[in-house]
């Protein structure tokens, strides 16, 4: 699998993790007509702020499950991701319509960090 980088900050790098066909579904989700600029734009202000001070020292940021932390861009945008030594890899994300988040989301998220984890063997 293969990773593209998005930031670099004082204690992590940021990567989108990309499927075998190059896409990443985090860039698909941000680049639909349906994501505002704002959400666009708080996407970068989060990630740049996770990338400098970690996931667990920032509000926005809850630990999940198995290393999976959902990083709270806006009031309907959630990433999913999980630490790789200095890395921050962002697997996948969710456009939340309902009062609460999508199960299949984690789901999907331990699902490609099992995959990225077993490619690097």
């Amino acid at each position: 699998m293969d990773l593209l980088e998005i930031h670099i900050g004082a204690m992590y790098a940021a990567h989108l993790l990309l499927d075998d066909r190059g896409r990443s579904q985090v860039q698909e989700l941000l680049g639909s007509t349906e994501t505002a600029a704002q959400d666009r734009d708080s996407f970068r202000l989060r990630v740049q702020r996770v990338c400098t001070i970690g996931p667990e020292d920032m509000s926005n940021c809850d630990h999940v499950e198995q290393g999976i932390w959902k990083l709270i861009v806006s009031h309907h945008l959630r990433v999913y991701l999980f630490r790789d030594g200095n890395n921050l890899i962002l697997t996948n994300a969710e456009w939340k319509t309902k009062r609460r988040d999508n199960p299949q989301s984690l789901v999907r998220a331990k699902e490609r960090r099992r995959e990225y984890l077993d490619s690097k063997d």
